[in-house]
């Protein structure tokens, strides 16, 4: 009690309501007409210090800006490095060989006895295809593995972090705020994540397809790429602060 904290507080508030309490039963033995006396007098004056010391509750806040590299982070190490590594690879290999069919379909097109040797060029694009789905296939499982194991993860620490937290937690936070957690973001890790990785991947690896194919094809490309990235940069940052 001597160091004024949360506690002290909470006592505080603790023995005004045991006070009302007493002074409520206390005008309802004296009778109506006594009790409706003693209502009529004035409130007693409210202080600021009294005001502060009853807004116990933390107004909940919001995260804005940039999302940290901590939080991507901790989401890949929740997935586990298998998972997270396994996505990258089968995106990887997706791409690449989305890419290495068309320069094979190029470099068929340019041999001039490609029409002698059809069934070598055309078994070994059927092979880049097979390649192509498996590892699509194995990008969108680690994906969906990856998440689910993440959510699971997340799921179990904020339990174990909810039955382990003291009771002023529970004084302090609206038990909505804490259902929240448990329901709505839980829900975004089980549902919306697996898709929004999926659009990340294959754009991000896509891009990097088609960057690397156009390089290969057109160097002179590659001088004008770091300019128009410059100006793609500051159009998005510009872009996502608005939206």
């Amino acid at each position: 009690m001597a160091l004024k904290g949360d506690f002290a507080e909470l006592m505080d508030q603790f023995t005004t309501s045991v006070v009302d309490d007493d002074s409520d039963s206390n005008h309802s033995s004296e009778g109506p007409i006594r009790a409706r006396a003693s209502t009529s007098e004035p409130p007693a004056q409210t202080t600021d210090s009294t005001v502060d010391k009853s807004k116990l509750v933390e107004i909940e806040t919001t995260g804005s800006g940039n999302v940290k590299f901590a939080i991507y982070k901790k989401f890949a190490k929740s997935m586990s490095m298998f998972w997270t590594f396994s996505i990258l690879i089968g995106y990887a290999i997706t791409n690449g060989c989305n890419s290495g069919s068309s320069f094979w379909i190029t470099y068929w097109t340019d041999d001039p006895n490609g029409t002698e040797r059809n069934g070598y060029y055309l078994g070994i694009y059927a092979v880049i295809g097979f390649c192509q789905a498996a590892s699509l296939w194995y990008g969108w499982s680690s994906i969906v593995s990856g998440s689910l194991l993440a959510s699971r993860t997340l799921h179990q620490k904020l339990l174990s972090n909810i039955i382990h937290a003291p009771m002023h937690f529970f004084d302090t936070t609206p038990m909505g705020r804490v259902i929240n957690r448990f329901s709505k973001d839980i829900d975004v890790l089980d549902s919306i994540m697996q898709m929004t990785l999926r659009v990340l991947c294959s754009t991000v690896f896509q891009t990097l397809a088609i960057l690397a194919t156009i390089s290969i094809q057109t160097p002179i490309f590659i001088a004008v790429f770091v300019p128009v990235m410059v100006i793609y940069y500051l159009i998005q940052k510009f872009y996502v602060t608005t939206s």
